[in-house]
């Protein structure tokens, strides 16, 4: 299980850091308001479990792969899409947050970001692993 909490931990700060600069961006150049926070949420949701889908089943095909099991592979697999989907709202949701408390969203975003995707993805990679194990 170890060998894929790089691989999980790397998606999900890359998708949250996307996901934050795309947000930024739109905060700084006036595309997003501050009530916008669920417009924008909802757009990297699907954007989020679209990528999450095609990077978990990648990822599944990797753990059968080189560890030929299926419930190792089925748990990084739901663990990609999860931490990839969670990372990209978090990514949309923080930097709005930054900017309601006054901070600068810029500056606060990103070591925010992947500090709460490292934590986030290694509590979805075990909580699924449990749940999965209890049935396998």
């Amino acid at each position: 299980m170890a060998f894929f909490i790089p691989l999980l931990m790397g998606s999900g700060g890359n998708a949250g850091t996307q996901a934050a600069s795309v947000v930024v961006r739109g905060l700084a150049i006036g595309e997003v308001k501050l009530g916008d926070i669920w417009r924008v949420v909802k757009k990297e949701f699907l954007i989020g479990i679209t990528v999450g889908t095609a990077l978990g089943i990648l990822a599944l095909l990797r753990a059968l792969i080189l560890q030929k099991s299926s419930l190792l592979g089925i748990t990084v697999g739901l663990s990609m899409i999860a931490t990839v989907t969670v990372a990209t709202c978090l990514g949309a949701i923080l930097p709005i947050i930054c900017e309601k408390l006054g901070f600068d969203p810029a500056v606060v975003s990103g070591p925010l970001i992947t500090t709460v995707v490292d934590i986030s993805s290694l509590l979805i990679y075990f909580g699924i692993a449990i749940q999965l194990m209890e049935f396998g």
